[in-house]
């Protein structure tokens, strides 16, 4: 396995998340995290949809992650995620898509301003400890910032004996 990049050390560029969001979190269990089993079953905690979700240093290998739509509805923020879990030390924010099997992953975060560097790490996480296959990699300039987006796929439950997404059609780019 390739040596794993030393992780960022990022830190929150702006406001304190607001506690009635961070209490929000806490109350109602709406953190979920992406393991290497969960991975492993099919992706199960993550539905499609759109989610925000840091990596920190507490479990550098897991992704924790909310539905982006409590950023309108309770004022969720990649902060809120991190204080509502005692998390410190953040090494990756971003966003993340799910359709059917695909996951797409970038590094959109107001707060944190992951720098580009920060994907040398999350790039590691996602194929050597998740084991999935990048098929494609976008670049955009996003209000001066460029943000990186990764696209894999997602493989089949382990043991489900369903075909892989590749013979279905999905072409890497």
């Amino acid at each position: 396995m390739p040596k794993m990049p030393k992780p960022c050390d990022l830190v929150n560029t702006r406001k304190p998340p607001k506690p009635e969001a961070v209490e929000y979190l806490k109350k109602n269990n709406a953190v979920k995290g992406l393991t290497k089993a969960s991975v492993k079953r099919g992706f199960n905690t993550m539905p499609d949809g759109k989610y925000i979700y840091i990596v920190g240093g507490k479990s550098p290998m897991t992704i924790k992650f909310v539905d982006v739509k409590l950023e309108k509805e309770q004022g969720v923020k990649h902060p809120s995620i991190a204080e509502a879990i005692g998390e410190r030390d953040v090494m990756m924010a971003g966003e993340i898509v799910r359709r059917g099997n695909t996951l797409k992953i970038n590094n959109s975060s107001g707060h944190y301003k992951p720098a580009r560097g920060c994907n040398k790490y999350l790039l590691w996480v996602m194929k050597n400890y998740y084991g999935l296959k990048l098929i494609k990699k976008n670049e955009r300039n996003l209000k001066g910032r460029v943000k990186d987006e990764f696209t894999y796929e997602i493989p089949s439950p382990a043991g489900s004996g369903s075909e892989t997404s590749s013979k279905r059609g999905v072409k890497p780019e």
